[in-house]
């Protein structure tokens, strides 16, 4: 009887903690988690900046760039639930279709989100298969 008593309130606390997420209040703490990320091994150290959002409904799409002029660039796309104004909880991460240097592709929410890390680019065209 005591296990079963043990068991079920071991479910239970296990229950509990599942509904639990930290909330990443700013840019600096979405940066933190955007470290935890990254593969590589200065991942500590390397440089890491926001590059931005899209959203939809109560979800965010939050791109990060790491490595400066120095360093190849990542592109790190890190989805997000919207919790309150510049608060998230962290959801998944994403890899991203690197198409050239300057531009990364994430197919998300059945569309596509784009990072151009390009100041110089104004227009994006999408051409299929038979040209159009």
């Amino acid at each position: 009887m005591k296990k079963a008593i043990i068991a079920l309130l071991f479910i239970v606390l296990l229950a509990s903690l599942t509904g639990c997420q930290k909330t990443l209040r700013g840019t600096d703490a979405l940066i933190e988690r955007a470290r935890e990320e990254l593969s590589s091994a200065d991942a500590d150290t390397i440089e890491l900046q926001y590059a931005g959002l899209c959203s939809r409904d109560d979800d965010a799409l939050i791109w990060f760039i790491s490595g400066n002029e120095y360093q190849a660039h990542t592109y790190l796309p890190m989805e997000c639930a919207i919790v309150g104004e510049n608060e998230y909880t962290y959801t998944h991460t994403y890899s991203p279709m690197e198409r050239g240097m300057d531009i990364a592709v994430v197919e998300w929410k059945g569309g596509y989100c784009f990072l151009v890390n390009n100041e110089k680019c104004c227009t994006i065209r999408i051409t299929d298969n038979t040209g159009t």
